[in-house]
């Protein structure tokens, strides 16, 4: 399916209307940098939703701090694969939350349930970024090179579902929005060790080219 991007919204469409008072609620609001912003590889990256500004936004009409964990997850990975500028607003990342307003809200047009991490794909696709989606943590394992960045969904507790970006450096693998409140990165030596169960339900590894 088409990925529309925020330039290619329809102000017919009340979705696409929605997502863009979100956008401008949020760059109203803003990310708060004490807590919620990380430098790795010279790129300035999001986590912490729980915290900072984050309960202040949206996604749709759901508090981001609930639910953003996708679009973090999916901007910080094409910022560390250069398919994204380092701005200090963090513009494109509210123009990313509102793609995935229209482009892929899971169940409820309300947000409430977050983002569809099958539905990043057609993300990745529509900003040119090569991928390769593993369905099992052993084809993780075997496929993640040092260098690659990755998206990682994996079942929270119950129905929940949280996704995180990781990057491989040398023998560690670097999770960046591991927890929602984890205002550090997670050191891990392979997936399983920081999902600590078989919990994964998908992931894209790209090529950090």
């Amino acid at each position: 399916m088409k990925w529309i991007k925020f330039g290619d919204f329809n102000d017919k469409r009340l979705m696409h209307r929605l997502a863009k008072r979100n956008f401008e609620h949020n760059s109203a609001v803003g990310i708060s940098a004490k807590d919620c912003v990380t430098v790795i590889n010279s790129k300035k990256l999001l986590r912490a939703q729980k915290l900072g500004s984050f309960p202040m936004m949206k996604l749709s009409k759901a508090k981001l701090s609930d639910t953003c964990c996708e679009v973090i997850a999916t901007y910080n990975a094409l910022k560390l694969c250069g398919k994204i500028s380092d701005d200090e607003s963090f513009t494109f990342f509210f123009k990313l939350c509102s793609e995935f307003v229209v482009n892929a809200l899971l169940l409820l047009p309300s947000g409430h349930f977050g983002s569809n991490p099958f539905k990043i794909k057609n993300c990745l696709s529509a900003y040119s970024q090569p991928f390769t989606k593993v369905s099992r943590l052993s084809e993780f394992e075997e496929k993640m090179k040092d260098g690659d960045v990755a998206i990682v969904s994996f079942r929270h507790h119950f129905f929940c579902i949280h996704t995180f970006c990781a990057v491989k450096q040398g023998e560690k693998l670097i999770s960046i929005n591991r927890g929602g409140s984890c205002d550090y990165e997670w050191k891990n030596d392979t997936l399983s060790q920081c999902l600590r169960k078989n919990r994964f339900l998908v992931g894209y590894i790209l090529k950090n080219t």
